[in-house]
């Protein structure tokens, strides 16, 4: 009867040992999933970020490209009005000289 009641005391210990065990190993695996499941979506929300980023600067460098076209255009008509004012600038000088040459040549004559 002894051999009994060991065996039955072995027997409550192992069953109370395997459910500690159970219980801890649930602990531990309800924690790594609860942080797995935290770094997942850490993950997704700096994917989502990151995305935002790519947007904001693919958007960028478009408005660049449209700026810069902007730019060269604004260049060629200030580079086409500077040429219209040189040549105008140039003929009313010929003009102003012309008519002054015209004006030193009749005052004589009208003395």
């Amino acid at each position: 009867m002894t051999e009994n009641v060991i065996i039955a005391i072995v027997g409550l210990f192992s069953v109370l040992i395997s459910q500690l065990v159970a219980e801890s190993l649930k602990k531990f695996f309800t924690r790594t999933k609860e942080q797995s499941d935290i770094h997942a979506s850490f993950r997704e929300e700096l994917r989502k970020e990151i995305q935002r980023y790519s947007d904001e600067a693919r958007r960028l460098r478009e408005e660049l490209r449209e700026l810069e076209a902007e730019y060269d255009a604004l260049r060629v008509k200030y580079f086409d009005l500077y040429c219209l004012y040189a040549d105008l600038n140039a003929r009313h000088t010929m003009i102003l000289g012309t008519s002054m040459t015209n004006e030193d040549t009749e005052k004589p004559d009208a003395l």
